[in-house]
């Protein structure tokens, strides 16, 4: 849906639960406030050693940056960081945690630990923002030099108006049929290239689709996939040999399969099923009136209050960046909303049972869209479909991860 940019409803209790503690043997600790936090205090006291069986000083560094970098890592990286930094942070190196104090070790002859808890100790100083900056900045030249490194999607737009961005030059087509707005660049493309990066290699091009455009008042999802089925009859010689719906691209899917099973030998839908949860739809208009009206930030900070519990000044923050990153380019206001109002109307519980060639349908036990009941319910309406169900992945990872273009190529091979 117009809504599918939420990480997902697992919440941060659930996440510190799933985190493994260290050993139930006693240890006597000290407060973190009286850990060592400056050079000079490292190199004429002892540093206390953390107890065996605990993470090491080594994971102090590792902690304290993931946790100033947290928002720009998860952004390039998407979900994996945000797991890799509740699991270190989970060390008895957090703020306020406590460290197991045994046997001294001289902070000279231990370098990690020396740099890890001069990290933290700024964490609780004014240090902590210009550090944060600083290391912010590295990231943003490091993957600024990685994007401009590695050669950039071909973008245009097609005669019918739907716009495209298109990776690899292979001999083999596969259409991406994106989420509303289709390729905007920047980022959203960058996510993209490691999921595109397999089908590439394997001499396809991928083309990544954005929904058409102009629409008329009343075009529903399945007037969008006569759309496709002109486009692909008209660019593509009338027959692409892999399409790919997610999300939106996901529901077109289902007709573009019952409807044109001539305009492509194999099809895959992900992340979407025979509906999404009815209470998410009036959010969904929602926040197509307000990215309509040209109002992104508050389109974006409206979607992040509705699938977090983030405070309000760092929901501000992020639909700031946000807004920048995947609502760059122009939007028609008129096709928002017909998109918006389609996604209203559709139960693709009629269609599914006359789709006649075979389908790879890919889901997740965490979407917030489309929970494992109605995933389930799907495959149960397709007649010929192969069901894959990701364990604790989202909306986003569905797509976002390195089975999925595994799973595709196999079931294209088959």
């Amino acid at each position: 849906p117009l809504l599918h940019h939420g990480c997902g409803s697992e919440s941060q209790a659930n996440r510190l639960a799933a985190v493994p503690r260290s050993g139930s043997a006693a240890v006597t600790t000290v407060p973190m406030r009286s850990v060592i936090t400056s050079s000079h205090e490292l190199s004429t006291r002892a540093v206390p050693q953390v107890q065996a069986g605990c993470p090491g000083h080594s994971q102090c560094l590792l902690a304290a940056g993931l946790v100033m970098l947290e928002v720009p890592l998860c952004a390039i990286r998407r979900s994996a960081c945000y797991r890799w930094y509740w699991v270190i942070w989970s060390a008895p190196c957090a703020r306020g945690a406590q460290l197991p104090s045994t046997e001294p070790l001289r902070g000279p002859s231990n370098p990690a630990a020396k740099w890890g808890l001069l990290i933290v100790g700024a964490m609780r100083r004014r240090f902590f923002l210009g550090g944060a900056l600083a290391i912010g900045v590295a990231i943003v030249v490091i993957a600024g030099r990685e994007c401009r490194r590695r050669p950039k999607p071909a973008t245009g737009t097609f005669s019918s108006g739907i716009a495209y961005a298109r990776f690899g030059t292979g001999s083999k087509s596969l259409l991406w049929l994106a989420r509303s707005e289709g390729p905007t660049g920047g980022l959203d493309l960058m996510m993209m290239r490691p999921t595109l990066r397999p089908f590439v290699e394997h001499g396809y091009s991928a083309w990544v689709l954005s929904n058409p455009r102009n629409m008329p008042t009343g075009h529903t999802l399945a007037d969008m996939a006569d759309d496709y089925a002109d486009l692909i009859a008209e660019e593509f010689g009338g027959k692409a040999d892999l399409v790919i719906g997610h999300s939106t691209g996901g529901m077109i899917g289902f007709y573009l399969a019952a409807q044109h099973p001539d305009r492509f030998g194999h099809i895959t839908v992900a992340g979407a099923a025979c509906e999404w949860r009815e209470e998410l739809q009036a959010g969904n208009l929602e926040f197509a009136r307000l990215l309509a009206a040209g109002r992104k930030r508050e389109a974006v900070a409206f979607l992040l209050s509705s699938v977090s519990n983030m405070p309000p000044a760092l929901v501000k923050l992020l639909a700031a960046g946000l807004a920048r990153v995947f609502f760059s380019a122009p939007v028609n206001p008129s096709d928002v909303m017909i998109t918006a109002q389609a996604l209203g109307m559709f139960d693709g519980r009629k269609i599914l049972p006359e789709i006649a060639v075979p389908v790879l349908l890919v889901g997740a036990d965490q979407d917030f869209y489309f929970p494992e009941e109605l995933l389930d319910e799907t495959a149960r309406l397709i007649p010929n479909c192969t069901y894959k169900l990701y364990r604790g992945k989202n909306h986003l990872q569905t797509i976002y991860n390195k089975q999925f273009p595994k799973d595709v190529l196999q079931f294209v091979q088959r």
